[in-house]
Parts: structure tokens; sequence; C-alpha cells
């Protein structure tokens, strides 16, 4: 009985014994230690690329608001320009209609001024 004990003790993996000996015990109490590592890890990579994530539709989002800001004052300025441009033409044809109705210009001149033919400017009197 000596020996068994004696042999248990020299080779523990040889053990028969149906408890778990101490290196065992420690053994898997390390591989719980590396599963409970590694699952924390994989917890905080999860969290990394979901805060990725976030931040990527964060980003998207801020630039489409910001694109569209820009587009609405870029339209808003080009209509004003536009505008600006009709209402001067708009002026300048109303101004010369009224001197060639005054008698002060005659509509050959007039339609000249304007780009235009005598027949177009004369449908504006």
């Amino acid at each position: 009985m000596v020996g068994v004990f004696r042999e248990q003790a020299l080779y523990p993996a040889t053990a028969t014994s149906h408890y778990p000996s101490k290196s065992t015990a420690g053994l898997q109490e390390l591989v719980r230690g590396d599963r409970k590592m590694f699952s924390q890890l994989h917890m905080r990579e999860e969290q990394v690329l979901l805060a990725q994530d976030y931040a990527l539709e964060t980003a998207r989002a801020e630039g489409l608001e910001q694109g569209l800001e820009r587009g609405i004052e870029r339209g808003r300025a080009e209509g004003r320009e536009q505008g600006r441009e009709e209402g001067l033409e708009e002026g300048l044809k109303v101004g010369l209609v009224n001197l060639v109705r005054q008698g002060l210009l005659t509509p050959e001149v007039a339609s000249e001024q304007l780009g235009m033919t005598v027949a177009e400017f004369e449908s504006l009197l």
C-alpha cells in the first residue's frame, strides 16, 4: 500500500483517485481564468466595434446635415444672384419701354439695347 501512495506522489497523472488532484484543479482554474479573460476581451472588442459604428453613424449624419445646409445656402445665394440679374433685366425693359412711350427713344434703339428684334420689343409696349 505504501508503494501506491508513493507512486501517486511521484506520478500524479497516474493516480486513480476519483477526486481531482491539486494540479488538475489548478489547470481547471487556469482554464476558467482564460475563458473569463477571453470572454472579457471579446466583450471589449464588441464594445469597441459598437462605439466605432456609433461614431461612423454620427459622423455620417452630421456630414449629411452639413451637406444639406451648404446646399440650401448655395441655392439661396444662387437664387439671390439670379433674382438680381432678372430684376435688373426687367428694370431695364421697363425703363426703355417708358422712354419709348414718352417719345424720348425710338423702338429700334431700345430693342437693340435689349438684344431683341423691334417686333419683340413692340410686343412689350
